[in-house]
């Protein structure tokens, strides 16, 4: 069962190309498009019937496309890059009291934090999220990190024939 799991994280989360040749990755929920130098990962929780929790990574720095569903915690952030984790569960009574958003960003009250993490509901989804940059931010590399996350869409679902 460990093998199918690992081979299905691999499948979903191996960047694929879009319709005009974009990398992304997605946890079959959320999809994330990866600009040039940027890779993600993809790793899956368990719990109730539905789409699982899952975590995705997003960072302008090398780490496999399986990190996420192989270690525990974030991998180390070098100076100058930017880390973005996601995770996405069902929303539920835990989530009652965050924030409704339309579109992802980093909250304007961080601007020198190397670490920011914040919670809210989007798209029906409860979302914990996190940037760590690898030096003290600059207007640049928040302007980066707001760019990634808001990119972040759902997944739609064809329409059956």
């Amino acid at each position: 069962m460990r093998y199918l799991l690992a081979a299905a994280t691999v499948l979903v989360v191996t960047p694929l190309a879009g319709a005009a040749g974009h990398r992304y990755v997605s946890d079959n929920v959320f999809r994330v498009p990866l600009p040039r130098g940027w890779f993600g990962s993809v790793g899956f929780g368990g719990g109730p019937p539905g789409p699982p929790p899952a975590w995705i990574d997003i960072g302008n720095f090398f780490f496999s496309s399986n990190y996420a569903s192989t270690h525990e915690g974030a991998p180390s952030v070098p100076p100058r890059k930017i880390l973005i984790g996601i995770g996405d569960f069902q929303a539920g009574a835990f989530s009652l009291h965050w924030r409704p958003v339309t579109r992802l960003r980093l909250p304007h009250q961080t601007s020198a934090k190397r670490h920011v993490s914040w919670h809210v509901r989007f798209h029906g989804r409860a979302l914990r999220l996190s940037v760590q940059f690898g030096s003290v931010p600059n207007a640049r590399m928040r302007a980066l990190a707001d760019e990634v996350l808001a990119s972040v869409t759902p997944v739609t679902k064809p329409a059956s024939a």
